[in-house]
C-alpha cells in the first residue's frame, strides 16, 4: 500500500452509504488544465458506490487535506480523464483494462462506463 505522503496516492475518506460510517482506500488522482480526477480502474468498487450516494469527501496527502466534491463524469470528459490515469500508471493498471495494444481517445470513451470517473471539485 502507498504511504499518504509519498507518491502520487492520496487517501480518500467517503462515508459508507448503509454504514454511515467513514471509509478510506487510496487513490492515484489525475489533473487535465488544473482539474483533478479520481478514476475506479476496477470498476465500480465501494468506493464507487459510497461516492454515488454521497459526493461528499476528504483527500489527503502528507498534512494537505482537502474536503471536496466529487462529481460523476461520463463521455468524452470522462474518457480524457481514463486516459491520462491510463497512460499515467499503464504499468500498473493496463491489465485491468479491456484496450487495444495502443489506445486512442476514442477507445477510452467507448469503454468509461466500465471505469467510473470523478470530476474532483473544492469549494472555495
Amino acid at each position: 500500500m502507498a504511504k499518504a505522503d509519498r507518491g502520487p496516492a492520496w487517501r480518500l475518506t467517503t462515508k459508507g452509504r448503509k454504514s454511515g460510517e467513514r471509509r478510506h482506500t487510496m487513490v492515484t488522482p489525475v489533473t487535465i488544465d488544473e482539474t483533478d480526477y479520481l478514476v475506479a480502474p476496477y470498476g465500480a468498487v465501494n468506493w464507487v458506490l459510497n461516492l454515488r450516494a454521497s459526493d461528499r469527501a476528504t483527500l489527503v496527502r502528507g498534512r494537505a487535506t482537502s474536503r471536496v466534491k466529487a462529481v460523476e463524469v461520463h463521455g468524452e470528459e470522462a474518457g480524457r480523464a481514463l486516459a491520462r490515469y491510463y497512460h499515467e500508471n499503464e504499468k500498473y493498471v493496463a491489465e485491468f483494462f479491456d484496450l487495444a495494444q495502443h489506445p486512442t481517445i476514442i477507445d477510452f470513451t467507448r469503454v468509461v462506463e466500465r471505469y467510473p470517473v470523478f470530476r474532483v471539485e473544492h469549494p472555495m
